[in-house]
């Protein structure tokens, strides 16, 4: 069963994608078709199975988990480290600051 994660910042993936070059060029080099590229881009369809998003963050030289979040929760902890929402991590390091504080 595939594991799913979407699209948390469509606009800034889209931005990069455009850095980097021609949408489709981009979608070729992810093994993603420039259509569904085209959807996730545009928010149509911004839910994609982990493998592509990996492969597209790859693609874009960004860390796993840049512009895509865990879509389910059951899946992997292990699979799924990266994608995990960045709210949880910010909770921890404020958690951390005000102990300090």
């Amino acid at each position: 069963m595939a594991t799913y994660v979407r699209a948390s910042d469509a606009s800034a993936l889209r931005e990069l994608v455009e850095a980097t070059g021609r949408h489709a060029d981009v979608a070729f080099r992810a093994g993603i078709s420039p259509v569904r590229l085209s959807q996730v881009l545009n928010g149509a369809s911004p839910v994609i199975p982990l493998q592509q998003a990996a492969k597209l963050e790859d693609v874009l030289g960004v860390p796993h988990g840049t512009f895509f979040v865990v879509d389910d929760p059951a899946a992997s902890p292990e699979l799924i480290g990266p994608y995990l929402a960045r709210g949880d991590a910010t909770d921890e390091e404020d958690d951390g600051a005000s102990g300090a504080a």
